[in-house]
């Protein structure tokens, strides 16, 4: 076989690692290839942990292999030989190591090639199975939230009540649950009277004594959320020892009121403090118990017109929960400024802001804005952030919008609805920017030195339209002061106090050159002030608006 023909054999044998689609697969087409490719020579490489500290020896082959290889083994195997090691790593990071012995010389050249691919495959997958679980389980609070929205229009408390405490369950998997309803809604006085009960005795729930005597349930009925575990001294929490039979592992108590009205308390019994996202499923927790205190409520009310308040309300607190899907807090890097707003046209909308902290010091930033507005862009927005926070990091903006655009259409199938965004990741330096934008409004920079506005314009359609991969990623160099302007439609669009005239993306620029040489917070502020003035009406806008100033330190 000629050199150049075995090189091509090769590359195939290396591009079979990326068809499969999971790790059971992965091992198996790297059996088949090392089997084909180094005959009598033995390998083994292990991955870092994605969680926690540690790697896991993910493969082992060829017949001088120990039986019980351990982790620690790595650094003295094979001391009669002299080893090949070779780094495992992705897009620059290292993820781990593999050691072989017995190599050929001529397979010397093939061997490191194939740690290059099988290190990309393998990373691949983790991440395909990240995103999954992150989009799975935003999914189910979304979800869980939207099922609860439909209580509204159910007519019967005790069904609403019943429904209720299913998808508290549901939230943390628990296999026996209770509903306790306040009495003396309205008042300030709490009276807890059990409601609701599954799989488990009503009188046990009755005994729930604390150690001085009293119900528990009434003694923690204002208390947080929170989990409570028996303890060494045979004690759930406050409950005494002889109310809780053995078969009571944990109890988690959750109450259930909003906005000052306190509507009952939920107790689920037994469930799974172990889950890794236990204290999101608890967040999640937290959220429809406020949903479920409105539910409970508008049932005491007797007005129309107070029960439409109500489910006002309950937007607003769905806003609140959009509310904290914005960055609580900057980056770490401080190469960079940082300000942001988001204004919805309702309680709640389609805009996704972002500015998250991304590997090895870069930063990660998006805005995207979804069609429409109200729940459904909202459910949408929400699991766009999902992926896309899932993913950014280790791919880069292109890569990632690519691998969303998929996403949005197997969510939106038919509908209509897409998603327009621009993202881009800052250099850990502050110095350079990696840029996508998918039929987005353009992204303005200005240059400090010049004064002068660039345009960073899309490089492919809408996100929920076509499945071809067509975004590419824009590499750009920022210099001391340069100003990076992220915003959605809803500031460009907003009209004059005669509805006729739109603010425009020229007045924006000439805001932005016009204010450029302050700090990121003070040109966000003037910037929609100017746009506040010009409207008329501000803080008000016909749809979502949100913009995020980032400016390269001087």
């Amino acid at each position: 076989m000629s050199t150049q023909l075995a090189t091509l054999v090769s590359r195939d044998d290396l591009l079979d690692l990326h068809l499969p689609r999971t790790l059971d697969g992965l091992r198996e087409a790297v059996a088949t290839i090392l089997h084909r490719r180094l005959g009598g020579a033995s390998c083994v490489a292990a991955f870092h942990r994605v969680e926690g500290a540690g790697a896991t020896i993910e493969l082992r082959f060829g017949p001088a292999c120990p039986a019980n290889l351990e982790i620690g083994d790595l650094t003295s195997i094979w001391a009669d030989a002299t080893p090949q090691r070779l780094p495992l790593s992705y897009r620059g990071a290292p993820i781990g190591e593999l050691v072989a012995r017995d190599v050929s010389d001529d397979a010397h050249g093939w061997l490191e090639e194939f740690a290059a691919h099988y290190a990309t495959a393998h990373a691949n997958l983790q991440l395909d199975q990240a995103a999954l679980a992150s989009a799975a389980h935003y999914y189910v609070g979304l979800q869980t939230f939207q099922d609860g929205v439909v209580l509204f229009q159910e007519p019967s408390l005790d069904v609403t009540a019943a429904r209720f405490l299913q998808l508290c369950s549901g939230v943390l998997s628990a296999p026996a649950a209770a509903l306790l309803v306040n009495t003396t809604i309205g008042t300030e006085k709490i009276t807890l009277a059990l409601d609701q009960v599954f799989g488990i005795p009503e009188a046990l729930v009755k005994e729930l004594k604390t150690t001085t005597g009293a119900w528990w349930p009434q003694s923690i009925a204002s208390q947080p959320a929170q989990l409570h575990v028996r303890g060494e001294n045979e004690q759930i929490g406050t409950l005494a020892a002889a109310a809780t039979p053995a078969v009571l592992r944990n109890i988690v108590s959750c109450p259930v009121q909003y906005h000052g009205v306190a509507a009952g308390l939920a107790l689920l019994f037994n469930v799974d403090a172990d889950d890794p996202n236990f204290d999101l499923k608890l967040a999640n927790l937290r959220s429809l118990g406020s949903l479920g205190a409105a539910l409970i409520h508008r049932h005491y009310l007797e007005q129309d017109a107070v029960r439409a308040k109500l489910i006002e309300t309950q937007l607003e607190v769905a806003a609140n929960i959009q509310a904290r899907l914005l960055p609580s807090a900057p980056p770490r890097n401080s190469k960079w400024q940082y300000s942001w707003v988001s204004r919805q046209s309702s309680s709640i909308g389609g805009d996704y802001l972002d500015l998250f902290d991304g590997l090895q010091g870069t930063v990660q930033a998006i805005v995207a804005d979804v069609s429409g507005h109200g729940i459904n862009s909202a459910l949408l927005m929400t699991s766009a952030r999902a992926h896309y926070r899932a993913m950014a990091p280790q791919m880069g903006p292109a890569a990632a919008l690519s691998k969303l655009n998929f996403e949005v259409i197997r969510e939106v199938g038919n509908t209509g609805m897409f998603v327009t965004g621009a993202a881009m990741e800052l250099s850990a330096d502050g110095r350079r920017l990696r840029f996508c934008s998918a039929g987005h409004n353009p992204v303005m920079l200005f240059r400090a030195a010049t004064k002068q506005i660039e345009l960073l314009e899309s490089s492919g359609p809408p996100m929920g339209f076509v499945s071809e991969d067509g975004y590419i990623d824009q590499d750009v160099a920022v210099g001391p002061g340069d100003v990076v302007l992220l915003y959605t439609d809803g500031f460009t669009e907003a009209v004059d106090k005669s509805g006729e005239e739109m603010f425009g993306e020229d007045r924006l620029a000439e805001a932005l050159r016009k204010h450029g040489h302050l700090d990121a917070l003070q040109i966000l502020g003037q910037v929609v002030r100017t746009i506040d003035r010009f409207t008329g009406r501000p803080g008000s806008y016909d749809d979502d608006a949100s913009m995020a100033v980032v400016k390269a330190s001087a």
